[in-house]
């Protein structure tokens, strides 16, 4: 499985004004990665791994 950082390159972050991505390895569904800009705006990427149910799980559970 690729790491989510990697999905994003620094390159296409770095357009768009945002900083290189911070790998959060501890995430309970999968591993994530967020990327930060400087007014503290932020985007992640979260791989449901660990979700049997995937995106509809976390509605469930939200719900």
């Amino acid at each position: 499985m690729q790491s989510p950082c990697r999905m994003v390159p620094k390159e296409e972050a770095s357009a768009i004004g945002f900083n290189e991505g911070l790998p959060e390895t501890d995430q309970d569904q999968g591993p994530a990665c967020e990327w930060r800009n400087d007014n503290g705006e932020h985007f992640a990427i979260v791989l449901l791994k660990n979700q049997p149910l995937g995106i509809a799980g976390l509605y469930r559970n939200h719900e």
